[in-house]
């Protein structure tokens, strides 16, 4: 089944053509394999910025992510953003577009200015689909945006894919934590 609500712009990232077949533009035997390897496990090591201003929704990503790395943090708004980013340096960031005071979009452009050398994975979470809008998020570095709410098995596609590419690690099984 394909992926339809993935933009990937182009560069060394992952895409999903119109068929719904996963491929990379860098690295496509590594990927393969971690893949192989890996499915349905994520990779542990990777940091993650989760920044979302509705609470029921942030807590929600933050706990799914939380179950595949500990290097996660989240912000409720691009400004408590940044000052984790200064400190976390993330691999990926995960930001609401229509966050208050600073957008999403804005935000992307901070932490590209910031962080010039990071080659960090931004993705972007819009309400609904809208074309101006991508238009605008891929201008401002954003790499990918997602349609809310998020399918869950597209980001850990996304976390994977970056994992690999980056070379963070070590793969483990999800963390339970109905057992702690």
């Amino acid at each position: 089944m394909p992926v339809t609500n993935l933009t990937v712009p182009h560069g060394p990232r992952s895409v999903v053509d119109p068929g719904g077949s996963l491929q990379t533009l860098k690295d496509r035997a590594a990927v393969g394999n971690c893949l192989a390897a890996a499915m349905p496990r994520l990779v542990d090591g990777l940091r993650v910025l989760i920044v979302d201003s509705n609470a029921e929704s942030a807590e929600r990503l933050s706990k799914h992510v939380g179950l595949w790395t500990e290097g996660h943090r989240l912000a409720t708004n691009g400004f408590e953003a940044l000052r984790l980013a200064a400190t976390q340096h993330p691999q990926v960031a995960i930001l609401q577009l229509d966050l208050p005071w600073m957008s999403g979009i804005q935000l992307a452009r901070h932490l590209r200015w910031d962080f010039p050398d990071s080659n960090m994975l931004i993705v972007g979470v819009v309400e609904k689909e809208d074309y101006h809008l991508r238009e605008s998020s891929v201008a401002s570095g954003i790499d990918a945006t997602l349609v809310a709410p998020i399918d869950l098995a597209t980001l850990d596609t996304l976390l994977l894919l970056e994992s690999c590419l980056k070379g963070t690690s070590t793969i483990t099984e999800p963390r339970d934590y109905e057992k702690q």
